[in-house]
């Protein structure tokens, strides 16, 4: 089975679906692609073990302690942008209610009825994730940061990523199937870069370990 290029991918879209529609859905594609690649890195470094969690800590704390709200952060983000209306004011977003919007003339009214149902639900499930986008991640609302909002910011937990992520992978699927016959298999994107840095970081203690061990024979008498 050979790969195909990013080029062929794209006009494979642009053929399959109705006019106008394929370069935008060829893009969520990808964006969301890209979206299971950020979460399982994330994952794979702050999100699996407390065992890792000590580990990063021992190697470098200050840094690790930056990095988790920066890549959750961008997860936020991520998913946001693909949840935002087909409009904000004059300005258009690359989101899935724009796609649905464009493809609605061209599919039947019980899946476009489906598509939108599902898109709601989405939405609704995405709100404590926007209002912390919307609060903290991407503007510094005022109340917020002086800590006198009536509402404080809502939580979310790495069971209501998955939650989202299957759902999303759900609704995209569907629209793939219907104009291209198959969908990608996001979730399967080989995202290895946090299991290497953890297994780097491992060797490098173990052998800090065995330089103590070695130097520590050598003192004895």
């Amino acid at each position: 089975m050979t790969s195909r290029s990013a080029d062929e991918v794209k006009a494979e879209f642009i053929q399959s679906f109705p006019a106008k529609t394929g370069e935008l859905a060829c893009e969520l594609s990808w964006s969301i692609t890209h979206l299971h690649l950020k979460w399982k890195n994330y994952r794979a470094l702050f999100g699996t073990s407390p065992e890792r969690i000590d580990l990063l800590n021992h190697a470098a704390p200050g840094f690790f302690g930056q990095l988790d709200p920066i890549m959750r952060h961008d997860v936020v983000l991520a998913i946001t942008r693909l949840m935002d209306p087909p409009r904000t004011g004059r300005h258009k977003n690359a989101s899935l209610g724009g796609l649905i919007e464009l493809l609605a003339p061209h599919v039947g009214a019980a899946e476009l009825a489906g598509w939108q149902s599902e898109l709601a639900l989405l939405n609704a499930a995405v709100k404590p994730l926007r209002a912390v986008r919307d609060r903290f991640v991407a503007h510094e609302d005022l109340a917020t940061a002086l800590n006198y909002h009536p509402q404080p910011l809502p939580g979310f937990s790495r069971a209501d990523v998955e939650a989202l992520l299957e759902r999303i992978r759900g609704l995209f699927n569907s629209i793939e199937e219907k104009f291209l016959g198959s969908h990608a298999s996001h979730e399967l994107i080989i995202a290895d870069g946090g299991e290497q840095l953890i297994a780097s970081l491992e060797r490098a203690r173990a052998q800090r370990k065995n330089k103590r061990g070695n130097s520590r024979l050598k003192q004895r008498p």
